[in-house]
């Protein structure tokens, strides 16, 4: 199959869905509003100080320089996880390598929502970080303001080697790392680690997830993750089936951050839900400050029922 994208430049061609962007006159995009705000500052220190763009990129050496002799077997790994599938711990056990497709809305492919370089995440804030926001997730937050990636089939098909050319592209244009988001990138595990089986070029990894995966999964992407943003929602599980439909997240969640604690650069992200500051909010501090790990908190726009819930 070939997809319709302009590989010559990454910044064309692209399908932003409806989430809140701004789209620069450079074809880049900036989502959130604390983006939209510090984004000239940044603009204004990068261009006047080519050493401040160089000590915004903190991996020095990515771990795909080394994880390419690896990424054949890990490949297998996946496409083993995939047959019953336990990708996630929604284990719902289809076999997506023969068509099937799991509660994610995936069968083996990966769908793009969009893609663009981001200045606001990735290797630090300011640089730009080529992101590519993969359809389908494991979750069904009620508060979710891309719900239109859950509608997997309205996105083309990405093939593996188109993605890789994009990355490569991506690279020698100046990004300073590949940012894997969504939806949640997490499903589409294995159509990206072929992708960076293929690339030419290396750069750091970045994976903003869900955070829902299974330790089988975690095990594999750390051959190539550099830097972790995983999305931690709830302090507790009642919280997140109610709003999420998601069991036992909170036990899963605490498991996962234990397996990739001690990786060099794991920043987690803490939505500001309405009325879940005591249930949820400060119970996820409280547990991160335990593993000594980094956290921000992100002010969210409810959509939905999220706002009604209460633990």
């Amino acid at each position: 199959m070939t997809d319709n994208i302009d590989t010559n430049n990454p910044s064309d061609g692209l399908s932003y869905g409806t989430f809140p962007i701004t789209i620069l006159s450079d074809g880049s995009v900036v989502v959130y509003d604390l983006a939209e705000l510090i984004l000239p500052v940044l603009r204004k220190l990068l261009q006047d100080d080519s050493i401040l763009r160089k000590q915004l990129c903190v991996v020095h050496k990515p771990k795909l320089v080394t994880a390419k002799k690896v990424l054949t077997m890990q490949i297998e790994t996946i496409k083993r996880l995939m047959i019953s599938c336990e990708i996630c711990e929604r284990r719902c056990g289809v076999n997506r390598l023969n068509g099937e497709r799991g509660f994610c809305e995936l069968g083996e492919t990966l769908r793009v929502g969009a893609y663009a370089n981001l200045y606001n995440e990735g290797c630090g804030m300011g640089s730009p970080a080529f992101s590519v926001f993969a359809a389908g997730c494991s979750m069904r937050c009620d508060y979710c303001y891309r719900n239109e990636f859950l509608q997997t089939e309205q996105f083309e098909v990405m093939q593996p080697e188109t993605l890789a050319v994009l990355l490569d592209k991506a690279a020698e244009n100046g990004s300073t790392c590949w940012h894997f988001l969504g939806g949640n990138p997490d499903q589409s595990i294995l159509p990206i680690l072929t992708a960076l089986s293929l690339t030419k070029q290396t750069l750091p990894v970045v994976w903003n997830t869900a955070f829902t995966m299974t330790p089988q999964t975690i095990q594999v992407l750390r051959e190539v993750v550099d830097i972790w943003v995983p999305d931690i929602k709830f302090g507790n599980n009642n919280c997140a089936k109610k709003i999420a439909k998601f069991d036992n997240y909170w036990n899963i969640v605490k498991r996962n951050i234990k397996l990739i604690q001690n990786e060099k650069q794991v920043y987690v992200r803490i939505p500001k839900l309405p009325k879940h500051e005591t249930c949820c909010q400060k119970l996820i501090k409280e547990f991160l400050k335990s593993c000594s790990l980094q956290f921000v908190e992100n002010e969210v726009v409810t959509i939905g029922k999220a706002s009604q819930h209460k633990r």
